[in-house]
C-alpha cells in the first residue's frame, strides 16, 4: 500500500508521538545552576527591554517573526533579517502597529540570500555600515532538510549554511556592533537529546563532521542532520562565550511551533497538509514562542554560565516550563571545539565575497 519511503516517515512521525509522551527520555539533563525561567507579566518584560535595540536574523516568518513582534510590543527597537522583500516589509507593518512606544520606537527591516557566506557578508556589510549597536541578537534562520535539493552554491547542505554557518558568520561580523553585557540567542534545537528515534548521543563526532563538510552528500537520516546542526550551533555558541567574555551567549529548543519549516522539501508531497494540521494542532503559536524567547534572552537565567541552553518544554499549546539544560556532551570537548572553528573559518575563507544586501 506505501512505498519503502513513505512507511519510513510515517514510522519517523509515529516515534516521534510517542517520545513526546516520554519526558524523561527526550532531553539532556537540567542544568541546576541556571535553573527555570519564571514567566513575567507584559509590564515587567516592557521593563526588561524597554529601550533595547534588538537584531533579529530570520525575522520575517514563523518563531523569528514571533520574537520581532513581541521586543516591539515590550517596547525594543528591532532590526529584521529574512529572505524574502515582500514579508519584511510585512513585519516591519507588524512591529510598527505592536510598538508599545511608537513615537520613539525605531524598525528596520532586510531583505538578503543567507544560503552563501557572500550573502551573509553583504548583510553584515550593511549593519557595520549603519553603526546601529545592539544589545540583543536573536538567530532564527534556518531550515529542515530539503532532500531535493540539499546543496546551497557554497556546496554544503542547506541546513548547515543556515541553521549554523549563517549565524556564526553574521555574530563574527558584527562583534564591533554589539553593546557591552548584550546577549545573542541561538533558536534550534539545544538540549534536544531524542531527535525523533535517534539519540543525538550516538550521532559520532566524525558522522557529525562528514556531514556538515557535505562529504555525504544527501545520504543522512534527519535525525542525523538536525542533531549535527544543533551540536555545531551549541558548540559555537560555547566557543564564543570564552573568546568573548563580554557577552552571553543563549541557545534554545523552542518545542513544537506552528509554523511550516517542516514541509519545505523534507517529506514527501502529499504528507505537507497532514504535518501542517498537526503542527497546528499541537503547535505553540510563534507570537507565543516569540514571547517566550524574550522572557529567556532578557531573564537573570541566562547570565547564570557564559553560554546557557533553555529548553520550551510544552504540557500543552500554552502550558510550558522554560527549563536550563546541558546539551551534548561534544559541545563541551576541547577537540570537537576546535574542528567547528577550524571549520567554520575555512569554510568563511574559502568564499569570501562582497556584495550589496537590498534595504526594505
Amino acid at each position: 500500500m506505501f512505498n519503502a519511503q513513505t512507511r519510513f516517515v510515517l514510522l519517523t512521525l509515529a516515534l516521534e508521538t510517542v517520545v513526546t509522551a516520554w519526558p524523561w527520555s527526550k532531553w539532556f539533563p537540567l542544568d541546576p545552576q541556571v535553573g527555570d525561567v519564571a514567566q513575567v507579566s507584559a509590564d515587567d518584560l516592557t521593563d526588561r527591554i524597554r529601550g533595547k535595540t534588538v537584531l533579529v536574523v530570520g525575522g520575517t516568518d514563523g518563531i523569528g517573526r514571533g520574537c520581532a513582534i513581541a521586543m516591539a510590543q515590550a517596547g525594543a527597537n528591532v532590526v529584521i533579517v529574512g529572505h524574502s522583500p515582500q514579508k519584511a516589509q510585512a513585519v516591519w507593518g507588524n512591529m510598527s502597529a505592536a510598538a508599545a512606544f511608537p513615537q520613539v520606537q525605531k524598525f528596520k527591516a532586510y531583505s538578503v540570500d543567507l544560503f552563501t557566506v557572500k550573502g551573509g557578508l553583504s548583510l553584515t556589510a550593511q549593519l557595520n555600515g549603519n553603526k546601529t549597536r545592539f544589545d540583543y541578537v536573536i538567530l532564527t534562520v534556518g531550515m529542515w532538510p530539503n532532500q531535493k535539493e540539499p546543496l546551497s552554491s557554497d556546496g554544503l547542505d542547506k541546513v548547515i549554511s543556515l541553521d549554523v554557518v549563517s549565524r556564526y558568520l553574521v555574530f563574527r561580523e558584527i562583534v564591533p556592533l554589539l553593546n557591552s553585557g548584550a546577549r545573542v540567542m541561538s533558536v534550534l534545537a539545544s538540549g534536544w537529546r531524542l531527535i525523533f528515534y535517534r539519540d543525538a548521543k550516538s550521532i559520532t563526532a566524525d558522522r557529525m563532521k562528514d556531514i556538515a563538510e557535505a562529504k555525504v552528500e544527501h545520504h543522512y537520516s534527519l535525525p542525523e542532520m538536525l542533531g549535527t546542526a544543533a551540536t555545531l550551533s551549541d558548540t559555537w555558541l560555547q566557543l564564543m562565550s570564552k573568546q568573548h567574555p563580554e557577552f552571553g551567549f543563549i541557545g534554545t529548543f523552542p518545542g513544537v511551533v506552528a509554523t511550516h519549516l517542516a514541509t519545505h522539501g523534507t517529506f514527501p508531497k502529499w504528507l505537507d497538509p497532514l504535518i501542517e494540521k498537526s503542527m497546528k494542532e499541537v503547535g505553540l503559536d510563534p507570537e507565543f514562542c516569540g514571547r517566550l524567547h524574550a522572557t529567556i534572552i532578557s531573564s537573570p537565567n541566562a547570565a547564570r554560565r557564559p553560554a546557557t541552553y533553555f529548553t520550551v518544554d510544552q504540557a500543552s499549546r500554552t502550558l510550558v516550563k522554560l527549563e536550563g539544560r546541558l546539551t551534548n556532551s561534544l559541545v563541551y570537548d576541547s577537540d570537537f571545539g576546535l574542528w567547528t572553528q577550524s571549520f567554520l573559518e575555512g569554510t568563511i575563507a574559502n568564499h569570501t565575497a562582497t556584495a550589496d544586501a537590498v534595504i526594505v
